[in-house]
């Protein structure tokens, strides 16, 4: 690429760490309604939440509504954690294969 793109990439790149890193006080809840607020823009434009780039993903003020938990994050900081559970997602992955569930029971104490 062009040192504009580059250097342009590399400020996003900044950008998304510098948010991701400011997540530490999330939860379980804020990062379901992430997650589905993720799978309903997919859906929109035709495609998986898990090939979707963070970037694209730009709540609007309905979607805020819609999802409460996510008001007063900001887009930047959405993005990131996105980023974040994606990839934490794409590491887990392959691992399932080893997982066995066949004799887990609900209730059981394990």
């Amino acid at each position: 690429g062009t040192p504009a793109f580059a250097d342009t990439a590399a400020d996003m790149l900044q950008s998304l760490k510098s948010n991701a890193q400011q997540l530490a006080a999330w939860d379980q809840e804020r990062d379901t309604a992430l997650v589905e607020l993720a799978q309903t823009k997919a859906q929109k434009l035709g495609i998986s939440a898990a090939n979707m780039d963070a970037l694209i993903l730009k709540p609007t003020g309905d979607d805020f509504v819609r999802f409460k938990q996510l008001r007063g994050v900001s887009v930047e900081a959405l993005q990131a954690r996105f980023g974040v559970l994606k990839y934490l997602n794409r590491l887990v992955t392959p691992l399932l294969n080893y997982v066995d569930l066949a004799e887990a029971t609900l209730g059981s104490d394990a």
